[in-house]
């Protein structure tokens, strides 16, 4: 039973008569005309043509690495002849996900929305469609940190950037990453000094390990540069889609180390770098934010940094933003200074590690925040100051004072001492006023 039910997943789709195909495409309205199991239809390629604007592709673990190698290879050829007009482009992956997917930036002019999730894309910028023109301009490979699989460890892999020469030809397996590249050779020829002169007296082992430490600064240097180049270059590729304003990516598909990689997407209107199992973890990621951007999720990871204006400045300067989620669970994640200054927030949720005075930054910044729709406030870590008993404005302040407010969520760890002292509902649902909010 199970083998017959495998040889029915792997099973070639009976190819359909094409002018059966455009009669289907002309008289039913589908949301996603590229399903999954259709794209491995040449006829209904063939007839989809461009009247398709919103693509998905969705691969599953359930189906066999050919099948789900036959479905990114029929989006790449569809792509690279009908790209033009998508104005949205969904890539699901899974945990373990290796395949490799061709992005044609070039092609995509009218693309507005593009999702990425666990998955490993190649940006090529072929414009221009010149073979000699993509060799001198090399594709940039994203391959994000493979997260566990089913209870399974987690690789260790190091996320980057990769160039390589002509990636389209060569196998997802063959592409290499430039973070791990030259901190391998580096290390190799450490050994072999170590090697060369473990028989040579104390002077020359010496030399030799300080010659190993240089030569290992200096891949270290030489990696750095790189990743700094290909994240520059992966925003440069991607300003190309310049009707471009979501994109959601997992944050193990940018190199940690990149700073400023939206510098270039200023036309963004909502970013999303929330992930299951990774994060941002250096502020430099968050520099050079869109400026008017309405909505932002955050997975923060930064357990040396606190989320606050001084690490992230940029957070404090999205003053158009309306909806803001942030997870952070690392301990003392998120010190919410940067609220003050987004009075058109409307949706509001913060669940992480809070800051000592995170509650009092709260109560100052709530009442600024007029236009609030839903707050969540979710302390799940860390060691926060309890407010005084006799502190009655700032209690009342916790549920703003927002006309349209129609939810609160406010919530402390079982583990974090009460922060709010008996009696202080007194306060904060003082009779005839705040009734219709829920606590």
């Amino acid at each position: 039973m199970e083998e017959h039910a495998r040889r029915a997943r792997t099973a070639d789709i009976p190819q359909l008569h094409e002018q059966v195909v455009s009669s289907v495409l002309q008289h039913v309205a589908l949301r996603h005309r590229l399903a999954s199991s259709s794209l491995t239809c040449k006829s209904w390629r063939s007839a989809a043509n461009a009247a398709t604007k919103e693509v998905s592709l969705k691969w599953s673990y359930r189906h066999s690495d050919d099948n789900n190698r036959s479905r990114a290879a029929s989006l790449e050829q569809w792509l690279h002849s009908h790209g033009a007009a998508v104005t949205l482009l969904k890539l699901d992956g899974f945990y373990g996900n290796k395949l490799l997917l061709n992005l044609p930036c070039g092609k995509l002019h009218g693309l507005r929305a593009l999702s990425a999730k666990y998955c490993s894309l190649q940006l090529r910028a072929n414009s221009a469609g010149n073979r000699q023109h993509e060799e001198q301009q090399p594709a940039i490979t994203v391959q994000p940190d493979q997260p566990h699989c089913f209870g399974s460890e987690r690789r260790q892999q190091q996320p980057g950037w990769a160039a390589s020469s002509d990636a389209a030809a060569e196998p997802a397996a063959e592409q290499h990453n430039i973070n791990r590249a030259p901190a391998a050779a580096a290390a190799a020829a450490a050994a072999a000094g170590s090697r060369a002169t473990a028989s040579r007296g104390p002077a020359s082992r010496a030399a030799a390990s300080q010659a190993a430490a240089a030569a290992a600064a200096a891949a270290a240097s030489r990696a750095a540069a790189s990743t700094a180049r290909a994240a520059a270059e992966c925003a440069r590729r991607l300003v190309a889609c310049r009707q471009l304003t979501q994109l959601q990516l997992t944050p193990d598909m940018l190199p940690e180390d990149a700073a400023g990689p939206f510098s270039g997407l200023q036309q963004l209107w909502e970013l999303d770098l929330a992930g299951e199992s990774c994060s941002v973890r250096l502020a430099g990621t968050l520099t050079d934010l869109p400026p008017d951007l309405t909505k932002l999720r955050l997975s923060w990871g930064g357990s040396e940094q606190l989320l606050s204006c001084t690490s992230a400045l940029a957070l404090a300067a999205l003053t158009a933003l309306q909806e803001l989620e942030i997870q952070a669970f690392e301990a003392h994640g998120v010190r919410p200074d940067f609220l003050q200054s987004m009075g058109q927030l409307r949706f509001l949720k913060i669940e992480a590690g809070a800051s000592p005075d995170a509650l009092l930054l709260l109560c100052d910044a709530l009442p600024l925040l007029g236009e609030l729709r839903g707050v969540t406030f979710r302390v799940t870590g860390g060691e926060a100051d309890a407010l005084p008993a006799s502190d009655a404005v700032r209690y009342a302040a916790l549920l703003p004072a927002s006309p349209h407010l129609i939810e609160a969520d406010i919530y402390w760890d079982y583990n974090v001492a009460p922060l709010l002292a008996a009696g202080c509902a007194r306060q904060m649902f003082p009779a005839g006023q705040q009734q219709r909010k829920s606590w």
